[in-house]
């Protein structure tokens, strides 16, 4: 069966630049929606109209409702963003390995000139990010929509339990295992959500799912020359907040490699010891 109508749920910092090009690929022809963003990153601010222009038109800020003319449908949205006028299942997404995700995000955003995070002014929450050191990036509360369990994030937003100014390792017992059972829930109705550890078999299975060919490039292939050594950045307390900041999307991670066949406790030793292998 082929999809004339596709979404991709986009993580960031998850090969998802190479994902939507492959698909823009496979639908050549079609009417593809251009915005970038919906709000779920951006939880907690409402001045968008106050941005550049070339910034704020990468930002859709609907509901979803007026997306059902697109045949493509890709960014960082929320699940009920890109599900409004698609059926989940003719959704997928690529989750890569939840701390090194995070690593790489926070070296993202560094490697950014000044200017490039003043672009996207009044939202200053990457200025104000960038003066802060790793260990003060991972606690931040204010930078929650960026750093905290951004998958389940993505999945449950707005949600009642998913605050942009609160961790969600700081909720109660019984309202964690509640979003760890609606994320995993709503990862289950998606069409596919992948490891970007299965490498060269993810195209193909991308391919044979949505009956288009989706042709990708290596995919697990880390630069790591542009960033220091770990020993100048990888303390105990790092290490510890990592874990506790991608709690919830290990859960949803580690599902979507046992569905692949992959182990993820030891797909996840390798691709973060691989990830801290001097570039």
């Amino acid at each position: 069966m082929a999809f004339d109508r596709i979404g991709f749920l986009h993580l960031p910092k998850a090969a998802g630049t190479s994902l939507a090009a492959a698909v823009r690929e496979a639908y050549p022809e079609e009417h593809r929606f251009g915005a970038w963003f919906d709000r779920c990153l951006y939880d907690g601010f409402e001045r968008f109209d106050l941005m550049a222009p070339d910034i704020r038109e990468r930002f859709y800020l609907g509901d979803g409702s007026e997306l059902g003319g697109f045949h493509v449908i890709a960014g960082h949205f929320s699940y009920g963003t890109i599900t409004r006028t698609l059926d989940p299942a003719q959704v997928f997404t690529v989750m890569r390995e939840p701390r090194v995700r995070l690593l790489s995000h926070w070296f993202f955003w560094r490697s950014w000139p000044i200017s490039r995070h003043q672009a996207y002014l009044p939202y200053d929450v990457q200025t104000r990010a960038m003066e802060l050191d790793l260990a003060g990036f991972l606690r931040a509360p204010w930078l929650a929509p960026q750093t905290d369990n951004v998958m389940t994030r993505m999945l449950l937003w707005p949600n009642s339990h998913v605050r942009h100014d609160r961790h969600l390792a700081d909720v109660d017992p019984i309202t964690r295992w509640r979003i760890a059972r609606r994320a995993r829930s709503l990862t289950a109705t998606l069409g596919r959500a992948l490891p970007l550890e299965m490498g060269d078999r993810l195209g193909p299975t991308l391919s044979e799912w949505c009956g288009r060919s989706i042709v990708l490039p290596h995919l697990n292939r880390t630069d790591n020359s542009h960033r220091p050594h770990p020993r100048e950045w990888l303390t105990d307390e790092v290490l510890e907040l990592l874990d506790t900041r991608t709690t919830f999307d290990r859960l949803l991670w580690d599902d979507a490699c046992r569905r692949q066949g992959l182990d993820p406790k030891e797909t996840a030793h390798r691709t973060f010891q691989t990830y801290l292998a001097p570039g």
